[in-house]
């Protein structure tokens, strides 16, 4: 993960944030080449989580934070529980397409 924080920065570096649609937008491509089984309801809820400020976008700041908070919620359990807590996330009502 440490390695792709580089092209994390990539990400923000034009405006210095991203939308949340933008961040479900990138989500879908990356699970979908990492074979990674998500629904749009459970990146929009992600996306939401990590918009710590609430105002719709996602700062660097607030992405690096939210890794930070998964690394050290890692470190402290088994990996594994880790990866099935976001298969479990509870899902919002969200509309298809947009968070």
């Amino acid at each position: 993960m440490h390695g792709s924080k580089g092209s994390c920065y990539d990400l923000f570096c034009f405006q210095g944030f991203i939308s949340l649609d933008e961040f479900r937008q990138t989500w879908k491509l990356f699970s979908s080449h990492m074979n990674i089984d998500i629904t749009d309801d459970n990146i929009c809820d992600l996306a939401r989580s990590i918009d710590f400020n609430k105002d719709g976008h996602i700062d660097i700041n607030e992405f690096l934070e939210a890794f930070r908070l998964v690394e050290q919620s890692c470190s402290e359990d088994h990996a594994s529980a880790c990866l099935q807590s976001t298969d479990t996330a509870e899902s919002g009502q969200s509309s298809l397409g947009a968070c």
